[in-house]
């Protein structure tokens, strides 16, 4: 398999889709260079990030403030990471070059999950938070009710 070739195992994207992402995988999006892929995400973007600015333009308008237009550029042909900050989320992509295989436009309707700890043991040495204190069961109180 070439690179920017998709897998056969793997279903071929649509060109136009809409996705619920799990924030704690890294989401794929193909591009023919020279081709625009739109991204939105729920909320504004308050930051955008690539792994290797030389292969990819992006342009984030001032309105609407969810969007960031993507373009790939000629003639390169090797993977890349894009992160998109949005409020407290980060959206994480491997922007994969193809031949033939391109998105045009990808819109995050919704996102759950999150990095996950990588620890294996991790304990809570101090909180602000006051101890969980049980609460007694007292049926007088059920009575006046």
């Amino acid at each position: 398999m070439s690179l920017g070739e998709v897998p056969k195992k793997i279903q071929r994207p649509k060109r136009i889709s809409a996705q619920v992402v799990d924030l704690g995988k890294v989401q794929t999006i193909y591009m023919v260079p020279g081709m625009a892929t739109l991204v939105e995400v729920p909320t504004d973007v308050s930051g955008i990030r690539l792994g290797n600015p030389d292969f990819v333009n992006y342009f984030r308008p001032d309105h609407p403030k969810n969007e960031v237009t993507l373009v790939l550029k000629e003639g390169l042909m090797k993977p890349t990471n894009l992160f998109i900050l949005s409020g407290k989320k980060k959206y994480i992509f491997d922007i994969i070059p193809s031949a033939d295989v391109h998105q045009d436009s990808l819109s995050i309707i919704g996102a759950f999950g999150g990095a996950e700890l990588e620890a294996q043991h991790a304990e809570l040495v101090d909180s602000s938070e006051e101890p969980y204190k049980p609460i007694e069961w007292n049926p007088k109180l059920l009575q006046k009710l």
